[in-house]
């Protein structure tokens, strides 16, 4: 990783592309005296590089400290300064470590690639006052599995902080855009949109030891709500229970099989943190990931060139011919919610970055802990565009989401793209799909479904809603600890002392120690530890 990834000079990454810079020559080829340049230029590479005056001294010291003393050896390096990929797009394309000869006739659209840098920079101009300083766009066609552009940064002659990496294929914890593929895998397991879901307080043991209590973006929860809404609304809560519902180890395998993933860290050590939008990601492979919705399921190799004589190694995924990861129906499913513009307003209102003037497209918001990386990733049939915004140095946002950042870059790049001759304005296929009724509203299922059990597959029967089990409060004169019901209860202390009855009730403890509480009703009886603490 490092020889294909290191930094050479003059925005040349890696030792193979730096030989064809400098040389003119694959790096197999060179020779001694071209070996000992590029070293030299490694630890000092905009100085030090081989188009610099004084380079012939450094490599003259590097070599009489590795080599022995009686060597023959002639300094004059030579370099040649023709090299003709020095185009606006070979910084995006030399971070790939894309293996071409002296004319490679790519995917690439100098003048998308031109606009749309345009673009980012002038947001990321506008935003430097809400702390962002770098930005990342892809463009795919779904149809070819081409790559249309990659801008990996506003400006990669910049001596800025940050500005001459690749932000397209960093490595950054997805937020929310990883939702998407959680819900699908939860249809493909038996849920549908219309399947119910409580949004409120749970308490799950993870591997850390420390309890793991999910919580919204906004800190509130909603009662029972439809995973169309919950995937809409982006909700936390209701995401963590589809995945507890699919499973983890299924999960981890529907990620590392299906869709060729390599997680940085042992896929373990997020547990239910990838509903929480945890699991790192770059962009490029986020984005091609979204191809999977125009191209109903299927997972196609990326390419950079019409002759698909080489499949792109994506940073954390190699593919080298087409998966089926999902059914198209489920992805039906799926992109039914991702398209429905209505039912997010409650979240991103009526007026967004969100809305296109397009017919039928899906989009996903997503937002780091802590406002470290905001993301969106939408597609029509045609078009896949995914934006980031952030700081390459990890410093956090001013209080800007998914939607707010990234999303005002998406809007106007989509926008632009619709009125170029990519889009062809075809929809996508929702064929497989059908309205079932419940109440007052339509809900979208598929043919044959057992709606009365798949409507209620994510609810469960208890009683105590909370304190969960072996919770711990620490005992203040202030203290007053929450009971909480599914419905109308007896509650009691030590199975035999009544504390009162309702819904919703508070105990005030009087001294430290564990305390079984109980909870009844006419036909069931729960029972829940807690602990204070002095």
């Amino acid at each position: 990783m490092y020889v294909n990834t290191v930094y050479v000079g003059n925005r040349y990454q890696g030792l193979a592309m730096g030989s064809y810079a400098y040389y003119d020559t694959k790096l197999q080829d060179t020779n001694i005296k071209q070996q000992l340049s590029l070293l030299a230029s490694l630890s000092h590479p905009n100085t030090r590089n081989p188009w610099r005056e004084d380079h012939e001294l450094h490599v003259k010291r590097l070599a009489n400290r590795i080599l022995p003393n009686d060597t023959d050896f002639d300094f004059n390096i030579n370099a040649t300064k023709e090299f003709q990929t020095q185009n606006k797009q070979s910084f995006e394309l030399s971070g790939l470590n894309i293996q071409c000869p002296k004319t490679c006739h790519t995917s690439f659209d100098i003048d998308v690639h031109e606009t749309i840098q345009s673009i980012l920079k002038s947001h990321v101009n506008k935003m430097r006052d809400a702390n962002i300083n770098q930005g990342a766009v892809v463009v795919i066609d779904p149809r070819q599995s081409e790559i249309i552009s990659i801008v990996g940064t506003t400006n990669p002659r910049s001596n800025l902080s940050g500005d001459q990496i690749n932000m397209a294929i960093e490595s950054r914890p997805t937020g929310s855009a990883i939702k998407p593929f959680i819900y699908a895998s939860g249809f493909a397991s038996g849920l549908r949109p219309y399947s119910l879901v409580d949004d409120r307080e749970y308490k799950y043991h993870i591997a850390t030891g420390f309890p793991l209590y999910p919580k919204n973006y906004d800190g509130l929860y909603r009662g029972e709500v439809t995973l169309h809404e919950s995937l809409s609304g982006s909700l936390n809560v209701p995401t963590v229970k589809v995945l507890e519902y699919i499973g983890l180890e299924e999960f981890y395998e529907k990620l590392e099989i299906g869709m060729n993933f390599r997680s940085i860290q042992d896929f373990s050590t997020y547990e239910f943190g990838i509903a929480l939008g945890g699991l790192e990601m770059d962009l490029l492979t986020l984005t091609h990931y979204f191809t999977l919705f125009p191209q109903k399921g299927t997972l196609r190799p990326l390419y950079f060139n019409s002759q698909k004589e080489m499949a792109i190694n994506l940073p954390l995924a190699t593919l080298t011919e087409s998966t089926r990861v999902f059914d198209s129906d489920i992805v039906e499913l799926a992109h039914a919610i991702l398209s429905d513009r209505n039912s997010a307003v409650t979240q991103f209102g009526l007026q967004s970055n969100l809305n296109l003037s397009h017919n039928d497209y899906g989009v996903k918001t997503g937002t780091s802990r802590d406002y470290h990386d905001s993301w969106i990733v939408g597609y029509t049939n045609d078009l896949v565009v995914g934006v980031w915004l952030g700081n390459a140095n990890n410093t956090p946002m001013t209080r800007v989401s998914g939607q707010q950042g990234a999303g005002a870059v998406w809007n106007d790049v989509m926008q632009y793209l619709i009125n170029t001759t990519y889009n062809t304005n075809s929809n996508i296929s929702n064929q497989s799909l059908t309205m079932y009724q419940f109440d007052n509203s339509l809900e979208w299922g598929l043919l044959g479904d057992n709606i009365e059990i798949k409507r209620y597959l994510l609810l469960d029967k208890k009683l105590i809603l909370e304190p969960h089990d072996l919770d711990v409060y620490s005992l203040e004169h202030t203290t007053a600890i929450p009971f909480r019901a599914s419905e109308d209860v007896n509650w009691y202390l030590d199975d035999n002392e009544y504390i009162g009855s309702g819904r919703k009730i508070d105990w005030r403890p009087q001294q430290p120690g564990t305390f079984p509480i109980t909870a009844s009703n006419t036909d069931v009886i729960e029972a829940v530890k807690v602990i204070i603490t002095d």
